[in-house]
């Protein structure tokens, strides 16, 4: 654990604060009012996971792309749900230990760059968001 802990607070250091700005100002886009993608380091369990929220506008369907522009996440709200919309969306992925996955495979499958929120609205108004930098690493000492 102790040679972890470095590493785990260098990487603290140099991925905190990834602001969020958003994307050109066109009047046919509108930003999420939130979009945020962190890394969750657990440094007792030794376990690394990432993290996204959204929140804005009732949308229909939303995309996150990573800074190679490939595709992370695509969700699409089906029937009576795709009517009523959803507001806003929280998740984790799974917490793989470090034995499993180093730190560095795990960072080099989310790299430092712009992560892009791509949504549609329930009245077919598009959003469109982006997270800069490297993603904010949230270190937990349990």
């Amino acid at each position: 654990m102790l040679t972890v802990f470095p590493v785990a607070l260098v990487v603290l250091i140099l991925g905190t604060a990834a602001p969020n700005s958003w994307a050109d100002d066109d009047e046919n886009e509108i930003p999420f009012a939130k979009a945020k993608i962190f890394i969750e380091f657990n440094a007792t369990d030794e376990d690394v996971g990432i993290q996204v929220l959204l929140d804005g506008e009732p949308w229909k369907r939303v995309k996150v792309f990573d800074p190679n522009e490939r595709k992370i996440l695509d969700i699409t709200a089906k029937r009576s749900l795709r009517k009523q919309g959803l507001t806003e969306l929280f998740f984790e992925s799974s917490e793989p230990s470090l034995d499993e996955v180093s730190l560095d495979e795990f960072l080099a499958r989310f790299p430092e760059g712009e992560y892009e929120f791509e949504g549609r609205t329930t009245n077919g108004v598009e959003l469109e968001s982006e997270a800069n930098g490297v993603p904010s690493i949230v270190c937990h000492l349990s």
